[in-house]
C-alpha cells in the first residue's frame, strides 16, 4: 500500500502521468500494472470531486466490463496571447520605427542564398548544464547578429543575390507552459509563454529590418515550417505575427507558412523539400541523421506525387546536429542531397547529459538558378 500511496502522490503532483500507459509507468515505478491501475483509480475518484484542472481525453470499456477514463491536464488560458494583443504589438512595433522599404539594387548574379535557421528553442533553460550554453535575450540577439554579419560578408564575395530564402525549420519556441506543445513532456524553461513570445518577436523584427537594410538581394522569401514537436502551434502564432508585420511594412517580401510536416519550394532548376524532422502530433521517431531505406522510400513517395525540379535538396532540423549525405539518389532526379541543419540554440541540458556538447550553428547554401552548382557553409554562432 505504501507503494500505491507513493504513486498516487506523484500523480497528484504530475497529472500528465494519468495519460501514460500502465506498462510504462509500472516499469518506471518498479511495480505491477495492478498497482498503477489502483493508483489511477484513487486519483480519478478524488479528481471527480474537482476536475477543474483536468479534462476527459477518452473513455472505454475494459475486457471485464469496467468503464475506464483517461484525462489530460487542462491548459491555463491565462498565458494565451490573443489575436488583439498580436495586432497591438505589431502596430506598436510599426509605430516606433515605421521603416521605409529601400529601393532594392538589381543584382545579376543568377544565384540564391538560402539561410537555414533551425531549433532556436526560445525559452529553454540551460542554467547549471554540464557544458556552457548561456541562452538569454542578449545571447540570442548576438547569434542573430552573427548571421546578419555573415550574410553581408557572403554578399560582398558573391556580388549580391537574385533571391535570399530564409528557411525557418521549426522549434523556434522550446514549448508551452513548461512542456512541448505535444504535451506530456516536461521541460526546464526560463521564460513564461508571454516572455518567450516577446523575445521571439523582438529578435525577429530586428532581424527582418536589418536583413532588408543590408540590401544585398533582388527579393527576399521567408519559409516557415509550422509543424514541429516542441514549437507546434506556438511556432505558428509567432510566424503569423511576423507575416502580419512583413505584409504591413515590407509587402514585397514573400512569406510562406507551411502547416504540413513536409513541404517544398523551388528556385530555378532546384527543389528544396523542407521539414522540421519530427511533427507536432503523429510521428514517434523523427527523420534520422543519416538517410535510411524507410526515409528514402518516404521521400520517393513525396517526390513522385509532387513535381520536382532536376536537383532536389531535402533540408531538416530537429537533431541539433549538422550532416550532409550526397551519396544516395532518390527517384529519377539528376541529383539529391539529404541535409541535417544544426541548431541556433545548441545543446539543452538533456542533450548535454546524453550526447555531449553541440555547437550552435546556422547553415547556408548558394545555388545557381540554371545549373546544379551548390556551395554550402556553416555560420558558427559561439
Amino acid at each position: 500500500m505504501n507503494k500505491i500511496n507513493e504513486i498516487v502522490n506523484k500523480m497528484k503532483k504530475k497529472p500528465y502521468l494519468l495519460e501514460m500507459g500502465a506498462g510504462k509507468l509500472a516499469k518506471g515505478f518498479n511495480c505491477t500494472r495492478e498497482d498503477i491501475w489502483e493508483a489511477k483509480k484513487i486519483v480519478r475518484d478524488e479528481t471527480n470531486k474537482d476536475t477543474s484542472k483536468l479534462e476527459l481525453k477518452s473513455r472505454w470499456q475494459s475486457a471485464n466490463g469496467e468503464w475506464l477514463e483517461s484525462y489530460k491536464t487542462k491548459k491555463d488560458d491565462g498565458e494565451i496571447v490573443s489575436v488583439e494583443e498580436i495586432y497591438d504589438i505589431i502596430e506598436r512595433a510599426i509605430g516606433k520605427k515605421r521603416p521605409t522599404p529601400p529601393e532594392l539594387t538589381n543584382f545579376d548574379t543568377g544565384c540564391a542564398l538560402n539561410i537555414w535557421i533551425a531549433d532556436e528553442h526560445i525559452g529553454a533553460d540551460t542554467k547549471n548544464g554540464l557544458f556552457d550554453n548561456d541562452y538569454d535575450y542578449n545571447e540570442i540577439k548576438n547569434r542573430f547578429d552573427k548571421i546578419l554579419e555573415e550574410i553581408g560578408s557572403i554578399a560582398i564575395t558573391i556580388g549580391g543575390f537574385d533571391r535570399i530564402n530564409i528557411g525557418i525549420l521549426g522549434d523556434s519556441f522550446d514549448g508551452w507552459d513548461g512542456e512541448t506543445t505535444r504535451g506530456g513532456h516536461k521541460l526546464p524553461q526560463s521564460l513564461s509563454n508571454r516572455e518567450a513570445f516577446n523575445t521571439f518577436l523582438d529578435i525577429y523584427l530586428y532581424f527582418i529590418d536589418a536583413l532588408v537594410d543590408l540590401d544585398v538581394s533582388n527579393s527576399i522569401h521567408f519559409h516557415f515550417v509550422a509543424n514541429s514537436n516542441h514549437g507546434g502551434d506556438f511556432d505558428y502564432i509567432g510566424y503569423k505575427t511576423l507575416e502580419l508585420y512583413m505584409n504591413k511594412v515590407y509587402p514585397d517580401i514573400k512569406v510562406n507558412i507551411y502547416d504540413k510536416f513536409v513541404n517544398h519550394f523551388e528556385y530555378g532548376c532546384h527543389t528544396f523539400i523542407i521539414s522540421h524532422g519530427k511533427d507536432q502530433e503523429n510521428r514517434k521517431f523523427g527523420f534520422p541523421l543519416v538517410i535510411n531505406e524507410q526515409t528514402k522510400n518516404f521521400l520517393n513517395d513525396y517526390m513522385s506525387l509532387n513535381k520536382m525540379q532536376p536537383h532536389v535538396h531535402f533540408v531538416k532540423g530537429d537533431l541539433h546536429r549538422s550532416n550532409l549525405d550526397l551519396d544516395r539518389m532518390c527517384s529519377s532526379n539528376a541529383s539529391f542531397s539529404y541535409q541535417n541543419v544544426a541548431s541556433v540554440f545548441g545543446a539543452s541540458k538533456w542533450i548535454m547529459d546524453n550526447y555531449g556538447a553541440t555547437m550552435p550553428m546556422c547553415e547556408y547554401d548558394i545555388v545557381n538558378h540554371d545549373n546544379h552548382r551548390v556551395m554550402r557553409g556553416h555560420i558558427y554562432l559561439k
